[in-house]
């Protein structure tokens, strides 16, 4: 039956012994049961600066792909609690520079054990090289965060509540998407996860004996369609990639099989969680969008560089109102915003300063800024002349609102 080959990924598991010792910190043992899990939802707090993290431990997923475990080099000062989804900024000092990288947490804020991320290297990426080549235990990373963003799950503090939740992602885009069905699985007992999950092949797969385990631990409220490019038959996958028409087809068999109440149809899924490259971010996007999914359930997180911004080839004053004090400043081409802001001493909020969180929105009032596509930003936002300061360039002239 095509359903159950589909979705019953058998011949990607691997042994009981080899997924326990796999699973190691990231994961307490998922057969253990007891009391749900109640939450109580609290505000967000800002990024903490100046984190300086020791590597406990790494575990090598794939060829290309690494977990690394971290603590606090501070015992006096634990990381801060974070949410699933939400990243970390790291400053890494590689080749004489201190290059600026964000990477998502794959623990949820109820997994037991040091945080992780996990990073997959990307051909001709330095900091990702370095990370999963270079770093070892006992060194020590500096850090931010964490950054709040928008591609946040949490969890209702009413146990009773019955969600359906559908996670789409493509190679390193699990990342956050682990820590989100961790923890929803985890915390609200009647809620119901479903991972459309696309790599290259088999051996490409990060966290495979994690979802084998969580597979086999929430078997009735869990459902995982792996999609691969080559060698999928051999593994009981889907072959392709996650193209428009992959994702339209694979989705309501997915949510089909966990039962024929009305749970099972899109338009009736709580929340969509999409990470991946911006091939899969698009043709998830429209594939939903067709299939009549309100825009406001479709949270994305985008693992890309952003595009250079079509800016000015001559500087430009920009007056920056904050409050009642207005401050002018010079924006020169290959200069953002924030960078001038901070040059100046005016106080404009940050994070990741890579155009994922944010945390440094400001409101153009006259003029306009040069700005790249930035996925954090609502289309009202976009609308009412929003920007992000750290990855905004001269365009001209401008009178720019920063919040207080």
């Amino acid at each position: 039956m095509k359903l159950a080959r589909t979705l019953s990924p058998r011949r990607l598991r691997l042994t009981t012994a080899q997924w326990r010792q796999d699973l190691g910190h990231l994961f307490k043992d998922a057969s253990q049961s007891g009391p749900p899990v109640r939450i109580v939802n609290t505000p967000t707090p800002p990024p903490q600066r100046g984190l300086r993290l020791v590597v406990d431990s790494v575990r090598e997923e794939t060829s290309e792909a690494r977990t690394i475990f971290l603590r606090s080099a501070d015992p006096s000062r634990p990381l801060p609690q974070a949410e699933a989804g939400q990243f970390l900024t790291f400053e890494l000092p590689i080749g004489g520079e201190r290059l600026r990288r964000s990477y998502s947490l794959s623990t949820g804020p109820l997994d037991d054990g040091p945080r992780a991320i996990t990073v997959k290297r990307v051909a001709g990426g330095r900091a990702s090289t370095w990370l999963t080549t270079a770093l070892a235990v006992g060194d020590v990373l500096e850090a931010i965060g964490p950054a709040s963003g928008r591609f946040i799950y949490r969890p209702t503090p009413d146990d009773r509540r019955e969600r359906t939740l559908v996670l789409i992602g493509a190679g390193s885009g699990i990342t956050p998407l682990m820590a989100i069905a961790r923890t929803a699985l985890v915390a609200e007992p009647q809620t119901r996860v479903a991972l459309l999950y696309g790599n290259r092949g088999v051996d490409d797969v990060i966290f495979r004996a994690a979802l084998d385990a969580l597979g086999a631990a929430y078997a009735s409220r869990l459902r995982v369609c792996h999609v691969l490019e080559r060698g999928a038959a051999a593994a009981g996958a889907v072959k392709g990639k996650l193209t428009a028409g992959v994702i339209a087809q694979q989705l309501p068999e997915l949510l089909a099989s966990f039962g024929d109440d009305a749970r099972g149809r899109l338009k009736d899924v709580d929340a969509f969680y999409v990470c991946g490259p911006p091939a899969v971010m698009d043709n998830a996007r429209g594939a939903l969008l067709v299939a009549g999914v309100a825009k406001p359930r479709i949270h994305e997180e985008r693992f890309q560089s952003l595009p250079p911004a079509r800016e000015s080839t001559e500087p430009a004053t920009v007056l920056m109102r904050r409050g009642a004090v207005e401050t002018p400043v010079v924006l020169s081409p290959g200069e953002t915003l924030l960078e001038v802001a901070w040059r100046a001493g005016v106080p404009v909020g940050s994070s990741c300063t890579m155009g994922g969180c944010g945390a440094c929105k400001v409101r153009v009032l006259e003029g306009e800024l040069a700005m790249p596509d930035a996925s954090c930003l609502t289309p009202a936002e976009l609308e009412a002349g929003y920007a992000l300061a750290c990855i905004a360039r001269c365009a001209g002239p401008a009178t720019v609102e920063v919040p207080e």
